[in-house]
């Protein structure tokens, strides 16, 4: 079975070295004053090696599951050797999903061996993918990953998966930023003080159909806005950027308004998000979904086009046909109002596109005392489209239709020299810029990034 890898350190591991949360716990009195010295290995306090990962982001952000007094986190942490022996359970596919105790008692709580970070149910067990969310502060994030957790279930199986489990810190999440009418939305957010990073959002899915189903673990990030105007916080934040397989842009359109020298561009997110992605002179291979968002919102004067619901559903797929024209609309409108965040994609990025989306779907009103409200229901409209485009760049998902590629994406890779140059796909062929060789399509001169 392949190595775990963790989504908090990163470090790899296999199953059978995971370390355990007991549920045996003893208070410190309890242990001192005890005869049997195994009891220390149950004492209840700090675990250096989390506390150690969580003193760079101002402290844990775990969600409690039990008394004030005992933070989860709290719980004496037994490796599989080298202490009071544990039984390793395994499930019928021989994966280390629990342990007994010394004394007998059953425990799930599984965490990494290296930072001691929770582990959900069955985590490693399948392929891991993660993805990070990122955006200015004010981009909507935290309403996006609230809308995207309460309607997980639809978004995922527009895409052809049905969500098997998701971790106690995705409903924690949504408890904390409820979305409803006549309530006040979240406040944008600066946790610098409360503990930088969020607790990554985790999911299991299979896909649709005859069993036997193939079956993936989702991990998403939520990376502050902070990291756009701190360059301490942009360097917390790069570990989870570079172990990403996917990343989500969420653009304010606000921040196309001509207001004179302002401070945070439509690129300024993406600026940060490069410096920590690796470096070279070729594109990057990472799948990149730039999303407008609050399209329910349109801002004066811009010539932002109108949001349209899909006609129908997607059939358990991506649906590159209905997606094609907002695709086209919202290019343009980046390439006229913001040509640096335009160029800077194609020059960065073998695979990108664009999406116009609504966490809401409906109007908002200014409440006194209460901040913005939605005035109806909240109902979301072309959420699933850049989850369902991701997950068919890497491979998981199904496209339905043609994918409509944003201006001169597809490239010609030279065979001689490694130039990248766009290719007039009609013709099927390009001038390499730095060598002056005639590189072709097909015919295998030629490496085409498609």
């Amino acid at each position: 079975m392949a190595k775990i890898i963790c989504p908090y350190c990163f470090r790899p591991f296999h199953d059978h070295e995971v370390h355990f949360r007991a549920e045996t716990v003893f208070t410190p009195a309890q242990a001192a004053s005890s005869a049997n010295n195994i009891d220390q290995y149950f004492k209840m306090g700090e675990n250096q090696r989390h506390k150690l990962f969580w003193e760079r982001y101002g402290g844990a952000t775990e969600s409690d599951d039990s008394t004030p007094w005992n933070p989860p986190y709290h719980r004496p942490v037994i490796p599989p050797s080298n202490g009071p022996g544990l039984a390793l359970l395994r499930d019928r596919d021989q994966f280390v999903c629990g342990a007994l105790d010394y004394y007998g008692r059953e425990t799930k709580r599984r965490v990494c061996p290296h930072c001691c970070n929770p582990l959900p149910q069955n985590y490693g067990k399948y392929p891991v993918m993660f993805f990070s969310v990122a955006g200015v502060p004010g981009a909507g994030k935290t309403i996006f990953l609230s809308q995207f957790c309460s309607h997980i279930d639809m978004i995922a199986l527009e895409a052809g998966f049905t969500l098997e489990f998701e971790d106690r810190e995705v409903k924690a999440f949504v408890r904390r930023n409820p979305i409803a009418e006549n309530k006040s939305l979240p406040a944008q957010t600066f946790r610098r003080s409360e503990g930088a990073l969020n607790q990554p959002l985790i999911f299991h899915f299979s896909a649709t159909g005859k069993p036997p189903a193939a079956k993936f673990t989702m991990v998403v990030y939520d990376l502050g806005g902070e990291i756009c105007i701190d360059a301490d916080m942009a360097g917390l934040y790069a570990p989870f950027l570079r172990h990403s397989h996917a990343l989500f842009l969420l653009v304010d359109p606000n921040q196309f308004a001509d207001d004179g020298g302002r401070a945070l561009t439509p690129h300024t997110c993406l600026d940060v998000v490069l410096q920590a992605l690796p470096q070279g002179e070729t594109p990057l291979d990472i799948p990149l979904a730039v999303c407008l968002t609050k399209a329910d919102n349109r801002i004066g004067g811009l010539g932002l086009p109108e949001l349209s619901e899909k006609t129908v559903g997607s059939g358990q797929q991506f649906h590159a046909d209905h997606h094609r024209e907002v695709s086209q609309q919202i290019e343009q409108f980046v390439k006229r109002r913001s040509p640096p965040l335009y160029h800077k994609l194609f020059q960065r990025f073998y695979h990108y596109n664009y999406f116009y989306l609504s966490a809401l779907g409906v109007n908002t009103k200014q409440t006194t005392g209460e901040g913005r409200v939605p005035v109806s229901p909240p109902n979301p409209v072309r959420m699933e489209e850049p989850f369902g485009w991701i997950l068919y760049k890497l491979g998981l998902g199904k496209c339905y239709g043609t994918e409509r590629r944003p201006d001169h994406q597809w490239r010609l890779r030279c065979p001689k020299c490694r130039a990248l140059s766009p290719c007039d796909i009609e013709a099927k062929a390009a001038m390499c810029p730095k060598c002056g060789r005639k590189v072709r399509l097909h015919g295998g001169e030629s490496d085409c990034i498609v």
